[in-house]
């Protein structure tokens, strides 16, 4: 993924914490859930309205760049943020899809 180095190191640091384990498999189970409804497209926008509530939400990007390093998903084009609680409403965001697929 396009990030320097030094914030790479941090989102790997973050998503291979054990702290996190819970959340991580949560996050990564509705990543899959999506996928399969979507014939292995994943709209980060669908992806966020379905993780719940006791999730970090600084936990999402650091697994989606674990899941694009290990080879599961990949990139694939663009989409329109539409999260206002997080003040990133309107900015480009990247969608992903199954490797392969």
């Amino acid at each position: 993924m396009a990030v320097d180095a030094y914030t790479g190191s941090l989102l790997d640091l973050i998503a291979h914490d054990p702290g996190h384990d819970s959340a991580r498999t949560e996050i990564e189970r509705v990543i899959w859930g999506v996928a399969c409804e979507y014939d292995g497209r994943i709209d980060p926008n669908i992806v966020r309205a379905r993780i719940p509530a006791w999730v970090q939400p600084q936990l999402v990007g650091p697994t989606y760049r674990a899941m694009t390093l290990a080879g599961d998903i990949e990139p694939d084009g663009w989409t329109t943020n539409s999260d206002l609680k997080g003040r990133n409403s309107g900015k480009p965001q990247r969608t992903y899809r199954v490797k392969g697929q």
